[in-house]
């Protein structure tokens, strides 16, 4: 599992695997990525491996531990 410590992430970001999300920059507002620099962190560390979706994050293999 990787933690992204931003606003948010595109969560339909076809390259990311997602399971949630909280706001750590304004907490009282829902974690949204207004200006793609949540997403572009994100996919940099777990964008998915070997799915012909642009290039693979440093850990692209990750998997989340959420049931």
């Amino acid at each position: 599992m990787i933690a992204i410590i931003d606003k948010g992430i595109d969560l339909s970001h076809p390259d990311l695997r997602v399971v949630s999300g909280y706001n750590f920059v304004q907490p009282e507002q829902a974690p949204q990525d207004v200006d793609s620099h949540g997403t572009a962190c994100a996919g940099v560390a777990g964008a998915i491996a070997n799915n012909r979706i642009g290039p693979a994050g440093i850990a692209g293999g990750v998997q989340s531990d959420a049931s």
